[in-house]
């Protein structure tokens, strides 16, 4: 055989065995990547979806592998009293869109040519402290004055730092405070364990 006919049949054979193009540059066109992701704690529900041509609308379960360029779309359901601080993907910050969904409870992004570990990083929620309401109010009609307060240790130094209180403030449950009494006629003060 001569070059011009072997040519045009090693050319044929490669485009048949698929080994021209996207397989001989070292790429697969079949190749499939991981899509994997977890609930945190504050978020009771987190799906995502995806199309694609031979299935049309899918539930990408976590772990499961598929082409790199599909659109994924992640959506989160988060209780209440917590809120999605923002989302990670392969531990870079991933954007989120649209905005407007408060908290960005949807993701979207395009499946690259790796697999992904798709973290949602939840805001620390706030927990409500008990608190009272300190009156310092005298028990005479002819007044005089009370004062109270009490002791924090300084997580810092470990010293205990004085926190004054006037009246009507809040303080939290089961604070022991100091107080002073001081009456009008200025015969004496007294310490009042509370």
């Amino acid at each position: 055989m001569t070059k011009r006919t072997l040519y045009p049949i090693v050319f044929a054979l490669l485009l048949l065995l698929g080994g021209w193009g996207s397989k001989a540059s070292g790429q697969s066109s079949r190749a499939t990547y991981a899509v994997r992701y977890t609930l945190p704690k504050g978020v009771s529900d987190l799906r995502c979806v995806t199309t694609l041509p031979s299935k049309g609308k899918v539930v990408v379960t976590s772990g499961r592998k598929l082409p790199a360029g599909v659109q994924l779309t992640f959506t989160a359901t988060v209780e209440a009293g917590y809120e999605i601080d923002h989302w990670t993907v392969n531990g870079e910050l991933a954007q989120h869109e649209p905005e407007a969904y408060g908290g960005a409870k949807m993701m979207e992004m395009e499946m690259p040519e790796e697999d992904i570990d798709v973290v949602i990083v939840m805001k620390q929620p706030e927990t409500p402290t008990e608190e009272c309401t300190v009156r310092l109010t005298p028990s005479t009609p002819d007044g005089g004055m009370l004062s109270a307060y009490y002791l924090e240790r300084n997580p810092y130094t470990g010293e205990e730092d004085a926190t004054y209180i006037d009246d009507g403030d809040r303080v939290p449950k089961n604070t022991q405070l100091k107080a002073t009494a001081v009456p009008n006629s200025g015969s004496g003060t007294r310490m009042v364990p509370q």
